[in-house]
């Protein structure tokens, strides 16, 4: 009997050891399947958190891109403003240039006329002068 308390107590004993065991085992499992859902979880986030991220980059450089071209064109804006003002102000020198050379021509031509009037009335004085002359020595003689 007591042999047979022994292997009783033997059984027991070893029903709980292999409890405690498969309690532990289980126990292990779940915490590594939490662990694994954790991990799972982790690497959604950071992947959501890295899609943001790329998002974010991708706006970045649009809006970049936006504002460079929005800035290109206000130079070719520029560009084509001051070509056109220096364009009007060459044409506006460069009349006054014109008028400036056609009233010299003008005054040019005047300073002539008035010339050869001058030296045409130097001319008839200088013969009247002679026939004067020649009027005043015929009266002498």
């Amino acid at each position: 009997e007591a042999e047979q308390r022994e292997r009783l107590r033997k059984v027991e004993v070893k029903k709980a050891l292999d409890e405690q065991l498969r309690l532990k085992q289980a126990a292990a499992l779940r915490e590594k399947q939490a662990d694994r859902l954790w991990a799972q979880a982790q690497n959604e986030r950071i992947q959501a958190w890295e899609e943001e991220e790329k998002k974010k980059i991708v706006e970045k450089k649009s809006k970049e891109a936006s504002v460079r071209a929005q800035r290109e064109a206000q130079l070719r804006e520029l560009n084509a403003m001051r070509s056109r003002e220096a364009a009007e102000k060459r044409a506006y020198e460069t009349n006054i240039l014109l008028d400036i050379r056609r009233e010299m021509v003008s005054e040019r031509a005047k300073e002539q006329e008035r010339r050869r009037r001058d030296e045409e009335n130097c001319r008839q004085v200088r013969m009247q002068n002679d026939q004067h002359l020649a009027s005043v020595r015929a009266q002498r003689e």
